[in-house]
């Protein structure tokens, strides 16, 4: 990757979040719209579909960043493109729980 006329080498960390970042507006907008759409919003601060999804979320987050921190302590960090794709796996279940209950 060229960056300001230099080459330079990403860790297997930035793309890992690269991935992540590229899925979490997706989930963002679900996790918005389940807010918006349980009933009695004023009584309670997070719905239980809400609080599920984002659990589900934060435990894949921590998940493949451990499996990411472990790989590449072991020399076997893999492609750029599976580092990625960890990444935007990370909140994929989240996610898919999130559209299912909006469903």
């Amino acid at each position: 990757m060229l960056l300001l006329g230099r080459r330079t080498r990403l860790s297997a960390h930035h793309y890992w979040a690269l991935g992540l970042g590229g899925l979490f507006p997706a989930w963002l907008m679900s996790f918005i719209a389940l807010l918006q759409s349980a009933p009695g919003a004023q009584e309670t601060p997070l719905p239980p579909a809400g609080l599920f999804s984002s659990s589900i979320a934060l435990l894949g987050v921590i998940a493949t960043e451990f499996l990411v921190r472990w790989l590449d302590e072991h020399g076997r960090s893999g492609s750029h493109w599976s580092l990625w794709l960890l990444g935007a796996l990370a909140l994929s279940p989240g996610w898919i729980i999130a559209l299912r209950v909006l469903r």
